[in-house]
């Protein structure tokens, strides 16, 4: 077993409990804590003056008398180098400014140990147990991820051939992104791409989701499938925003991403090493896995949103409309709701989709959340949907999936 790194702490926290959880999800990370707990603004000024510290973890459920903000103001103060951690139970984006502009290092959850852990080595510069994470802008999966969930025995041999293919075209980057704008009919200046996911033959020719993703689902693929298509996207993105930093991306989730328990801690991690605003991804979840799901779409959808990314409702509609439908969209605290292609194909003659259009945007206007009109392929069916007060469109109307960022967000689209 590696050995844990020394790490000279102080935790304020007038909970003595809480400052022991505090303490062993450090140690999970690597860290053995040698340190106080310093539980008034009085015994922290005493513990400061003993020795110097590697880092300071401050509760963000203080008893009523100590505030935060005055402690981390005192902290800037009498331990200007020592660098300043916020732990909080959530990693809401208001919250997060707050202790930012107070003067705190980061503001990190308790829910998530291994941010913890990658943030305090970011801080300290110690914890060389924890490995880096994209380094360059197509990397493979790592090979414990490329695993499956279902034993390939159990494959026919059709599926088996796909397995294979499938794993290899993960180690060796054999798949490519490409990217479809999604355009406000507002003319927000923000550019918007959803990413979809083409496989490569061993000529270099792309081969369409269809042909492979089922095999991929059989195979327990998926997990390994999105993951690859998250950390290229991150590292795209992050370079993208070195020039256009009002870029968001859109990434589908499969079902099997629902029900992956390490997703968020992995994701963390990739973001933080690549510096990149969560909020910047959207991440898509269809109807159909939600309704299938539920219990793992709602977990999820609360873990991301604490992560600071938003949330889409993919393929809305599908499965009809009904009062308990809404009220599963609204646990799932939804930043975009996008309406089913088979809607709106036919929106502007047929008079059912036309109902079911007006449903769902009268919903999520309500809600505060904002929609998008998928599959959009001709200007009438564009016109209708601008009269209903639809957020924003997709679809070969605008343009084709490229593999190039390359729509001029700025044309006029009336």
């Amino acid at each position: 077993m590696t050995d844990l790194l020394a790490l000279k702490t102080i935790i304020v926290d007038t909970d003595p409990e809480r400052a022991k959880l505090i303490a062993a999800v450090v140690n999970k990370n690597g860290y053995a804590v040698k340190g106080k707990i310093a539980n008034s603004q009085n015994s922290l000024y005493q513990t400061l003056a003993v020795q110097s510290w590697d880092i300071i973890l401050v509760s963000e459920n203080l008893a009523a008398g100590l505030d935060i903000h005055h402690i981390i103001a005192a902290l800037e103060e009498k331990a200007l180098d020592t660098p300043v951690l916020v732990i909080a139970k959530s990693m809401d984006e208001p919250s997060r400014c707050l202790v930012l502009k107070a003067g705190a290092k980061d503001l990190v959850s308790l829910q998530f140990p291994e941010l913890m852990g990658l943030i305090i080595q970011r801080e300290t510069g110690r914890g060389k147990a924890i490995r880096p994470a994209v380094e360059t802008n197509h990397v493979a999966v790592q090979n414990d991820a490329v695993s499956s969930t279902v034993d390939p025995a159990s494959l026919s041999p059709e599926e088996k051939r796909w397995y294979e293919r499938i794993k290899t075209a993960l180690s060796n980057n054999h798949f490519v992104t490409v990217y479809q704008p999604i355009v406000n009919l507002a003319a927000e200046p923000a550019e918007n791409y959803e990413l979809l996911l083409r496989m490569l033959d061993d000529e270099g020719e792309e081969i369409a989701p269809g042909a492979f993703m089922g095999s991929a689902e059989k195979a327990g693929l998926m997990t390994a499938i999105d993951r690859w298509v998250i950390s290229n996207a991150i590292n795209s993105l992050s370079e993208r925003q070195k020039s256009k930093s009002n870029t968001r991306f859109f990434i589908k989730l499969s079902a099997s991403s629902l029900g992956d328990s390490r997703l968020a801690a992995w994701l963390s991690e990739q973001l933080l090493a690549a510096k990149l605003p969560a909020s910047s991804l959207v991440f898509e979840i269809t109807e159909t896995d939600v309704l299938e799901n539920k219990p793992q779409a709602q977990a999820l959808c609360k873990t991301l949103k604490q992560l600071n990314c938003q949330v889409a409702l993919d393929h809305a509609g599908l499965q009809g409309l009904s009062v308990e439908t809404m009220a599963l969209w609204q646990g799932l605290n939804l930043d975009y709701i996008k309406i089913s292609g088979q809607l709106i194909r036919n929106a502007s003659k047929n008079k059912d989709d036309q109902v079911a259009i007006n449903y769902i945007a009268a919903f999520a206007k309500s809600k505060g959340v904002l929609t998008i009109a998928q599959f959009v392929q001709d200007a009438t069916v564009l016109a209708y949907l601008w009269q209903q007060g639809i957020n924003y469109i997709q679809g070969y109307y605008l343009q084709r999936p490229d593999t190039a960022l390359s729509y001029d967000f700025s044309q006029d689209q009336d």
